[in-house]
């Protein structure tokens, strides 16, 4: 039976992304569907320590099977890969088609017509097209992830306007969404309404702090933000990473930063239509 196996690799909405192409992939195809959660120093947690669990997603820490084939790991993965499967495809793979001068329709056309008796694929990208109306279908936080989320959303007003400021080793993030720039949209905001709060979501302490200091009676946060910076590799900050998603999704509109897939996906399921990127 002709069958998908998806390894989402990347950070977090680098992995929810490619999830949700490959299951809508595997519907159109009419494929079953497999998706292995692998683990590693970038992304600790497993998949239900996230999430509610999907028959269909396992998790896994076998790199040799299941990683990225580099140099440092001698190509090992690829040789698994391709004794498994009769098709692999990587993200390079995808990334040509997907930046083809083709319309849509035609990339995924491509990328249907490359699905075989039992196809590997490899990537973090967006890769086919999905609705993301089902986001919160698709991705139910856990208990864990719930209790984090419900103490979030209790400082959420219908005057709230979430904040995604990427910066650390984001550069492109850093250029061309200024911090200068998330200002003046914030202050543009009070202008409009002087009710308006900001739930801000950072991975730079300092950051928040800064803006706590422009606008000391408008940002509300997580308790632990100004000292913490939540740790990838933990499942304590995939979990905080996860309960920051969806509290931005909830808020009534929201700010984000150019070149991150964190921004990218809340604008993506944003049920209001007020979201944007500031670049």
């Amino acid at each position: 039976m002709p069958s998908i196996t998806l390894v989402p690799i990347g950070g977090l909405c680098n992995r929810l992304r490619a999830i949700q192409s490959a299951i809508a992939l595997a519907n159109d195809c009419h494929v079953s569907l497999r998706v292995v959660w692998l683990r590693d120093q970038g992304l600790g947690a497993r998949f239900t320590d996230l999430f509610q669990p999907h028959a269909f997603i396992t998790d896994s820490t076998s790199w040799l099977r299941y990683g990225v084939a580099r140099r440092r790991n001698g190509y090992l993965p690829a040789i698994w890969q391709r004794a498994l499967f009769d098709t692999c495809i990587d993200e390079a793979d995808l990334s040509s088609v997907l930046d083809s001068d083709t319309s849509e329709a035609e990339k995924a056309q491509v990328i249907r017509q490359q699905i075989k008796c039992k196809t590997f694929i490899q990537t973090g990208l967006g890769f086919y097209p999905c609705d993301d109306r089902l986001f919160k279908h698709q991705f139910i936080p856990s208990a864990s992830v719930r209790q984090l989320l419900d103490q979030r959303l209790s400082l959420i007003t219908p005057h709230t306007v979430g904040i995604h400021i990427r910066r650390t080793d984001n550069t492109r993030a850093i250029h061309h969404s200024p911090l200068s720039a998330f200002e003046q949209a914030m202050q543009a905001d009070l202008e409009r309404d002087p009710d308006t709060t900001f739930y801000v979501a950072t991975d730079d302490p300092a950051v928040l702090l800064h803006l706590k200091s422009h606008f000391p009676s408008s940002i509300i946060t997580h308790s632990l933000s100004t000292t913490l910076t939540p740790t990838r590799s933990t499942v304590a900050g995939m979990q905080d990473a996860v309960a920051e998603l969806f509290t931005l999704i909830a808020c009534p509109r929201f700010h984000g930063s150019y070149w991150s897939s964190f921004s990218d996906t809340v604008v993506a399921c944003h049920d209001k239509g007020k979201a944007n990127i500031i670049c």
